[in-house]
């Protein structure tokens, strides 16, 4: 859920990515351990990610995140270590695309099926932007136990307008 460049807010639904979360089988019983524990609809496959010590992971897709939740817990009993398995599927989605802040996108132009006046994104992206921020300061005057309001200052900055 965001807010476009003209004021309107925006909602992104995504349903081609699997919850997930990577793990580090280091010996032959944890890489045991973890295949005993996958669930029905669970996927295991190679990664590109490691450890700072450059111990390979391996990333589990789930079929939900209550999948990757049981997962997790499960392996975690037999000493495997994981890694963004407490991380929301949103949060991973932005992480993985390296989006920290603003985002650009790009429709395709065709609507979104089930949801009216809705475009289908085509491309979601990171982009700089400095966002134009109204700032108010409110400071109030007391007495020591705060009986008595002496002054109370407004201090408004709008650099949207």
């Amino acid at each position: 859920m965001g807010r476009l460049e003209s004021g309107e807010t925006f909602a992104i639904v995504e349903r081609r990515m699997a919850p997930f979360f990577y793990a580090e089988p280091r010996t032959t019983n944890q890489a045991r351990a973890l295949a005993a524990a996958g669930r029905p609809g669970t996927s295991f496959a190679p990664s590109r990610m490691v450890t700072m010590d450059g111990a390979e992971l391996v990333r589990i897709e789930c079929p939900n995140t209550a999948s990757v939740q049981a997962l997790r817990d499960a392996v975690h009993v037999a000493g495997v270590r994981t890694y963004e398995a407490d991380l929301r599927l949103s949060t991973q989605y932005l992480v993985d695309r390296h989006i920290h802040g603003t985002a650009a996108s790009r429709a395709s132009g065709e609507q979104a099926a089930g949801w009216a006046g809705s475009t289908r994104i085509q491309r979601f992206h990171p982009r700089s932007l400095e966002p134009l921020l109204s700032v108010l300061s409110l400071d109030i005057e007391t007495d020591p136990r705060a009986d008595t309001v002496y002054a109370v200052g407004l201090a408004f900055q709008d650099r949207g307008r």
